[in-house]
């Protein structure tokens, strides 16, 4: 594409920095890209690392989200904002890793969740047990969300970890969000039984 030829759609590149950037990058701008890359590469790989509990493979999705990206732009079409579609992009990516993984009998956790999902369940009136180290309560919470079903482990990641609102989770995902909100609710239910014999009422 020539630099500075537009496409139809791209309204929405103007309420968005990343997404501008994308536009700017499928029109010939090669910095436009590499600051694409700083600014959300960290984003990315944390998305990638809490879905998978996983640093080296979590490293290796993050760099296949922007061969994605790189390979698509241009004719990328700016319909939701960019971070949406790189999250669309990094949660495919994930599902698709896991369940290649699983076929080959092959599971990989670092206990790598941090104590969000712990204020997560403290939300909800449990407690960790008396005397339980955080590094414990940490390690059975990342063991526990890998356990959840792979829909119920996305939307909580999205939701708890990266703070994305119910409509924006439904645009990542591609479910509606009255389904995101029954997901969400298992999801922390599930975790509940799961982290059962760690935690008190």
């Amino acid at each position: 594409m020539k630099p500075g030829k537009v496409k139809q759609g791209r309204d929405y590149s103007l309420r968005d920095e990343d997404t501008r950037l994308m536009v700017a990058f499928g029109d010939g701008s090669q910095r436009a890209f590499e600051r694409l890359v700083r600014r959300n590469q960290s984003r990315i790989f944390r998305l990638a690392k809490r879905y998978l509990g996983d640093h080296a493979w979590a490293e290796d999705i993050t760099q296949d989200v922007f061969v994605r990206v790189f390979n698509a732009a241009e004719n990328y079409q700016p319909t939701a904002k960019f971070s949406t579609w790189a999250y669309r992009i990094t949660v495919n990516l994930c599902l698709n890793a896991l369940r290649d993984r699983k076929g080959h009998g092959e599971v990989a956790l670092d206990g790598g969740a941090d104590g969000n999902l712990s204020e997560e369940l403290e939300a909800e009136s449990v407690h960790p047990s008396e005397g339980m180290e955080a590094e414990e309560l940490s390690e059975a919470v990342s063991e526990a969300l890998s356990a959840l079903p792979e829909s119920q482990r996305a939307v909580l990641v999205l939701r708890r970890y990266e703070d994305l609102s119910y409509d924006e989770i439904a645009e990542v995902t591609g479910k509606p969000a009255t389904a995101v909100k029954s997901l969400l609710a298992r999801a922390r239910q599930n975790l509940k039984s799961l982290l059962g014999k760690y935690l008190r009422e």
